[in-house]
């Protein structure tokens, strides 16, 4: 169903080296613009905004208005979060 998370949704949605970047960045600054996204992870606008909007379709962020910033959506099942983040620490730690 469209718009309706679950863990399989969010494990696919993460399994993007730029994408999990993009959302460990954002639980470090909690908050930042696309061009902020994209300058700290050397990617070009279109692309920062891609990823991003792929992230906030399937509701792991979410943006703020007047000036749009992203953020981490901490409103998702905690267990889910823990979960895949748990996951994507043991697979992907760098």
């Amino acid at each position: 169903m469209k718009g309706q998370m679950n863990k399989s949704n969010i494990e696919k949605t993460v399994n993007h080296p730029v994408k999990r970047k993009i959302i460990r960045l954002l639980k470090k600054e909690s908050s930042l613009s696309l061009g902020e996204i994209s300058k700290k992870l050397l990617l070009s606008n279109r692309s920062g905004l891609q990823y991003i909007l792929e992230l906030k379709k399937s509701g792991i962020i979410k943006n703020d208005d007047n000036p749009t910033k992203y953020r981490l959506n901490t409103n998702l099942h905690s267990n889910i979060i823990r979960t895949v983040f748990r996951n994507m620490i043991a697979l992907f730690s760098f």
